[in-house]
């Protein structure tokens, strides 16, 4: 009998711990990766004789090399990385990948995705070279055109399926050359400053200081010598002030935006407090996220001054 109630006894424990076990629940990462590929093409010209002394143009496309591709993924929100963070009031809200064609036109960019599938936008951008002409089998070096870009629209990538992004784009012959285009020099100016917390009387308030030291960017819509964007880079001085001087075309030359974009990248950094005494306490640790802002009338002689930018957005490790 005693024999028998241990028996019955084991035997519930045994189911009890069990139980627990097929109970047990552990979280996992539903985030991975995919592979966004492909080839590029541009156009160029051939010659086919049809018999006569007359030669007829028709359109191939030949591998790109160098040109930049960029894949955009989105971060948050509905088809999301992270779907259950909220997309507003975040500056952050894509991931950007790039990568350049080889000699064949081909690229690869590993991309985070998730299994539920997230958003994203590839794009090429718009590039300058020669449009060529192949007469028999060889190739006669043509002039100078641009290229359009590419944009795939919106796309949905999951992770551990590839995707694959292949375009052939065309030239349009610049019929002027850059050194028509007027080209002269414009300046940016202004100041980079840092978010701090300020004590006051009973409450705290937010302060700006200057960050001397630090790189700011900008990107240049065209330029007027190589026809493509062009990033300028510039250090803050004691007082946080940086100066660009930016190559530009005349202000009535047509086919060009005159606008560029100023930014600043993430940067590490600690959350520091000034008391009222103004001593400083240092913060908690982490990372002041990228800003930017666009400037436009930027063309030949403009002076663009007081263009300030600041780090705010905080984000604690």
């Amino acid at each position: 009998m005693k024999k028998a109630i241990l028996a019955i006894g084991l035997t519930a424990v045994l189911f009890s711990c069990k139980k627990r076990e097929e109970n047990e629940f552990t979280a996992t990462d539903n985030t991975g990766t995919t592979v966004v590929s492909g080839t590029i093409t541009k156009e160029m010209w051939t010659l086919e004789t049809d018999g006569s002394d007359d030669f007829d143009p028709e359109s191939i496309f030949v591998p790109a090399e160098g040109v930049n591709v960029t894949v955009r993924v989105k971060k948050y929100g509905y088809q999301g990385l992270y779907p259950a963070v909220s997309q507003y009031d975040r500056s952050d809200l894509y991931d950007s990948y790039t990568a350049k064609t080889d000699a064949n036109g081909r690229y690869s960019i590993t991309v985070k995705s998730n299994g539920n599938g997230v958003e994203a936008i590839i794009t090429t951008n718009e590039f300058n070279s020669t449009k060529d002409t192949l007469v028999g089998t060889s190739v006669k070096t043509g002039l100078l055109s641009v290229y359009d870009g590419q944009n795939s629209g919106t796309v949905v990538l999951n992770k551990g399926v590839n995707y694959d992004f292949t375009r052939s784009i065309y030239g349009n012959t610049l019929v002027n050359a850059p050194v028509s285009y007027n080209a002269g020099t414009a300046i940016v100016t202004g100041t980079l400053g840092i978010e701090y917390i300020k004590k006051r009387t009973g409450f705290t308030v937010d302060t700006t200081l200057a960050l001397a030291g630090a790189t700011v960017y900008f990107e240049y819509d065209r330029d007027p010598v190589t026809l493509q964007k062009k990033v300028y880079t510039a250090t803050t001085d004691a007082s946080g002030k940086y100066t660009f001087t930016v190559v530009t075309p005349n202000e009535n030359v047509d086919d060009f935006n005159h606008e560029g974009k100023l930014w600043i990248n993430d940067r590490a950094a600690t959350r520091d407090t000034f008391t009222l005494a103004n001593s400083r306490v240092t913060g908690r640790a982490g990372v002041y996220q990228e800003n930017s802002k666009n400037i436009y009338g930027v063309y030949s002689t403009a002076i663009k001054n007081g263009q300030h930018i600041e780090y705010y957005s905080f984000v604690q490790d």
